[in-house]
């Protein structure tokens, strides 16, 4: 749920805006990662069995914008220069979503198909001729086409065949060179490419094989309504479409499976009884005749007026996607905000510059799943196979671990090179996941990692974001840890002094406490002699830094940090001496960027 907040409302985007996230999603390659539509669609919506009337109005306007121009989504998206599928697949499931929730409509148990406000929106959609050669175009390159965008071209083409007047001319206008023959072949091939007995992770879920199995009897009982059921499926494809429907049977519903049985494998299906049969009978026609009484309810077009749910015989000259029942509603609608979408004005390259900046600065989809995943399984980090399947990321040290997490932190902001250290730092940990690391980094953060080795380091971290970096559990951990490597390592212990923390402190010779006390520094309850020169070394540089760094030096190779000249101020100590280095350069770091 948390991922989904991050997402807008898909009601809430003009046509440039969701063309400009097809644009991102082309950037970010989600769907090299992931097939779940909650997860890469840069958009929510409701779902389509569960959305009101209400959501399905807001969403019209948008639907007028795309579909008044209908050549702009081929130029911008479709048949544009898109570098990947995603965004295709981002657009396509936004004109999908309209024939979803209608379909989801016209259910037995699904919600009253009264005064369903996107009939003609969804009518548009079925009858773009265009549009459906696309979708079937896109099922003979399956090879080069991705799981998700089949689907949604699936969906479209199957639902498509509701809305036409003279269905069978459309098919087969749609359908091309090859007709029903080619199809059968096309969607064999889509199945044996992303079947889930192949173990491929963005394999077809059982629901999307069985959608594809239904297009292909759908289309084939509407060119051939007399040929038996038993001879609808080619012969050379009926071993391979038993056994993949065999193997979808556990996840499909006893409806959908018989439905599906009869025709592609009627040896499987079992014989009914007398009683049986009579009772199936019975059942199929009163679900038929209420199929039937609600698709017709919303074939009725409702009026888009303000407040008003009339039958609307007369639609908009315009765009045509809009109806009413009276010119008094066509005037409120047309000042309610009608006219910005059927007669908008161009804003031209600037308009389509400021949209894909706004859609590039929103939440990546996939960022946010991540954070939810982290949350949820407790690990550093999740890779994320597909929605059956994940990695957990776990580092033993607990320093490894808070530089991943303080990594993260500043990818977010903008840094690219701490992009890539993630992912040298994930490679380093698990080499033989370098393709899924580099494509699910791209899906996050929508540049390749590899890219970012030489750019520069950018934004700064803060103790709070540190300790916000820092799990609960570890906490106890990583103080251990700190204060062992805060003994040796002078790098850790000028991050972690600069930052606030109070360290422990360091272990110190006979020699050293010895030459501190003839510095005239005491022995006190706040630490050893040793202890209180080093701190006084440490502000002596510092303040020196700060004071001269500016003022012009006789010699110009003069370094102020010089470990060996401050080991002959440390009394010969070079492990002193690199710590008073450490903290001090560290302290003039941290006042240089909050005085910037």
């Amino acid at each position: 749920m948390a991922a989904e907040a991050a997402k807008p409302w898909l009601h809430e985007l003009t046509a440039a805006d969701l063309y400009a996230h097809c644009r991102i999603a082309d950037e970010r390659r989600a769907l090299e990662v992931t097939i779940d539509y909650t997860a890469w669609l840069p958009y929510r919506v409701p779902r389509p069995r569960e959305a009101s009337n209400e959501d399905l109005a807001a969403l019209k306007p948008l639907y007028v914008e795309l579909l008044r121009e209908p050549a702009r989504k081929f130029d911008e998206v479709l048949d544009g220069p898109c570098a990947a599928d995603d965004g295709r697949a981002v657009l396509l499931y936004a004109l999908e979503y309209a024939m979803l929730a209608r379909g989801a409509r016209t259910e037995v148990g699904g919600l009253g198909a009264e005064n369903f406000p996107l009939h003609v929106p969804c009518k548009r959609i079925a009858t773009e001729g265009r549009l459906l050669r696309w979708c079937r175009d896109a099922l003979r390159a399956s090879r080069d086409r991705r799981a998700a965008l089949i689907l949604s071209c699936v969906g479209l083409l199957r639902h498509s065949a509701e809305f036409l007047k003279r269905p069978r001319a459309a098919i087969e206008d749609f359908l091309g060179a090859g007709g029903l023959e080619a199809l059968w072949d096309d969607c064999a091939s889509c199945l044996r490419r992303y079947d889930a007995r192949a173990g491929r992770p963005d394999a077809f879920p059982a629901s999307a094989t069985a959608e594809i199995m239904l297009l292909c009897v759908a289309l084939d009982g509407i060119l051939v309504p007399t040929g038996p059921l038993e001879g609808i499926v080619p012969v050379r494809h009926r071993e391979f479409f038993a056994g993949v429907l065999e193997h979808a049977r556990p996840k499909l519903d006893g409806m959908t499976w018989e439905t599906l049985a009869q025709f592609y494998a009627p040896t499987h299906a079992l014989a009914p009884t007398r009683q049986g049969l009579l009772e199936r009978v019975a059942t199929v026609r009163r679900e038929t005749a209420e199929v039937d009484a609600r698709a017709a309810a919303m074939r009725r077009r409702v009026c888009d007026g303000p407040g008003c749910s009339e039958a609307a015989p007369s639609k908009c000259r315009r765009c045509g996607l809009a109806a009413y029942c009276s010119r008094e509603c066509q005037k409120k609608h047309w000042k309610s905000g009608h006219k910005q979408v059927c007669r908008p004005t161009d804003g031209g390259a600037a308009a389509a510059a400021a949209s894909a900046a706004k859609a590039r600065a929103g939440p990546s989809p996939l960022l946010a799943k991540q954070d939810a995943m982290i949350r949820e399984h407790g690990s550093d980090y999740v890779l994320d196979f597909d929605a059956e399947k994940y990695f957990k990321v776990e580092f033993e040290n607990p320093m490894a671990s808070v530089f991943f997490r303080t990594l993260r932190v500043k990818a977010k902001g903008g840094c690219r090179r701490s992009l890539y250290m993630m992912y040298d730092q994930l490679c380093g940990l698990s080499p033989e996941l370098t393709q899924q690391v580099r494509r699910q980094l791209r899906g996050e953060y929508g540049v390749d990692p590899q890219a970012c080795k030489d750019a520069p380091l950018t934004a700064s971290i803060s103790a709070a974001d540190i300790q916000a970096a820092t799990p609960e559990n570890q906490r106890a951990a990583l103080a251990e840890q700190l204060s062992r490597d805060a003994e040796t390592d002078p790098e850790i212990r000028g991050d972690l002094a600069a930052a606030g923390h109070r360290l422990p402190p360091p272990r110190y010779s006979a020699a050293t406490q010895a030459f501190a006390r003839s510095r005239g520094v005491p022995d006190t309850e706040e630490g050893s002699a040793a202890y209180l020169f080093e701190i006084i070394m440490t502000e002596r540089l510092e303040r020196s830094v700060l004071l001269f760094r500016n003022q012009p030096h006789g010699d110009d190779a003069f370094d102020p940090y010089d470990v060996e000249r401050w080991t002959s101020n440390c009394g010969g100590d070079a492990d002193m001496a690199r710590r008073v280095v450490a903290v001090a350069r560290a302290r003039v770091l941290r006042h240089d960027r909050e005085n910037a």
